[in-house]
């Protein structure tokens, strides 16, 4: 009785051991799940590891941006702006829509007369953009902001032919250049001839005398009609060292005669070439010159004399030049170039001399947000060539 007292003691104290040790899996087993993760992000830096509803990616959404809309003022003359058939075309205005479009930039355009009043629009905050040539000057850029230049140009002279009779076709010939090269050449032949009198005159009297005056002249005769390839045959060297002396100078002659002879030609033909009465900024000096009204030709020509005489627009300059109530009209050279392309009944010359180098850009108010959004496209429009075919396609190549 006492032995099975003493067992039943022993079996209850081992079963309430056990039951001590197993944790209740009402209880237990949320807590060891979270002693294990707490055990976990301890071994990975004490930090607590993310959930998987916590993992969210950034969503990327593409929403299509809001039309801007600009009223774009306008002013300029052909090619850059041309008005015709209800709508605007030109280098400028190609350029700008192709902007406008990577930009998604809806627009109105407002017409201006002149590129004076167009920046004094933008100044004044009654346009958004200014498009057209607009020259960028110091004075413009005081009070708006230039972009990129969307094309370069320079200002030319434009006038009617200058009146030339048979000597101002052969005015080449007294210029500096032609009578200092004749001058050595008469040098060279006189040097030739002294050369072969030298080699000649003891073995060869007959033909060079032993008198230097007639010996020497008598040698320049051989040189020239050996230099012209006549060879009259009249005076030869006899001699050996006079026969090397013709011979080099036979080779020399030859490269010396093809040289002159283009030059003449050259020369003559140009002769023929109509050039404008006004041709350079020194012509300016006092002379009555038509300038479009507000442009940069304008004090251009004040600064070299010229007594200006403002026009509505180009063709209205041209006009006068073409009519002779001004001596000459100053102007942008792509533009003047076009405008005689396309009116070949104007008898002005367009001169070969070009000043002030400029670039003409978009106008925008001094601060505009759009001004760093549109160079960046003029600028990508000028490195894939664009800016090149939207040139040649109106001015040619």
């Amino acid at each position: 009785m006492g032995s099975l007292s003493i067992l039943s003691a022993l079996m209850i104290l081992a079963a309430a051991s056990v039951s001590a040790q197993a944790p209740d899996p009402a209880d237990g087993g949320l807590d060891a799940s979270a002693d294990a993760g707490d055990a976990g992000d301890a071994g990975e830096g004490g930090d607590a590891a993310p959930r998987a509803d916590d993992e969210l990616l950034p969503a990327i959404v593409e929403l299509p941006a809001e039309p801007l809309d600009l009223v774009v003022g306008v002013a300029g003359s052909e090619p850059f702006v041309i008005v015709g058939d209800g709508r605007l075309r030109g280098i400028s205005i190609e350029t700008w829509e192709k902007v406008a479009s990577e930009l998604n930039i809806r627009y109105e355009y407002r017409p201006y007369p002149n590129a004076l009043s167009l920046v004094n629009a933008v100044a004044r905050g009654d346009v958004d953009v200014g498009v057209g040539p607009l020259s960028i000057t110091s004075e413009r850029a005081s009070r708006v902001s230039f972009t990129q230049p969307h094309f370069s140009g320079s200002l030319s002279i434009a006038a009617r032919p200058a009146e030339r009779g048979i000597f101002g076709h052969l005015s080449p010939l007294f210029r500096r250049a032609f009578l200092t090269g004749l001058a050595i050449l008469l040098l060279v032949l006189t040097f030739v001839g002294v050369l072969f009198w030298l080699a000649e005159r003891r073995a060869n009297p007959e033909h060079f005398p032993p008198s230097p005056l007639s010996g020497i002249g008598n040698g320049v005769w051989l040189a020239v009609v050996t230099m012209t390839t006549v060879g009259y045959g009249d005076r030869s060297p006899m001699t050996p060292l006079g026969r090397v002396i013709a011979g080099v100078w036979m080779l020399i002659a030859l490269l010396t005669t093809s040289s002159l002879t283009a030059f003449l030609a050259t020369a003559l033909t140009l002769s023929t070439l109509d050039h404008a009465a006004i041709d350079t900024i020194e012509d300016l000096e006092g002379k009555r010159v038509a300038v479009p009204r507000g442009t940069a030709a304008v004090p251009f020509v004040r600064r070299h004399g010229g007594r200006v005489v403002e026009a509505d627009s180009v063709q209205d300059a041209m006009r006068l030049a073409n009519e002779g109530e001004v001596a000459a009209t100053v102007f942008d050279t792509p533009v003047l170039a076009y405008e005689l392309t396309q009116h070949p009944d104007l008898a002005l010359v367009l001169s070969q001399h070009s000043y002030e180098d400029v670039g003409y850009g978009f106008a925008v108010a001094i601060g505009s947000e759009f001004e760093e959004l549109i160079d960046m496209k003029l600028l990508k429009l000028r490195e894939s060539a664009g800016m090149d075919v939207i040139r040649t396609g109106w001015l040619g190549p």
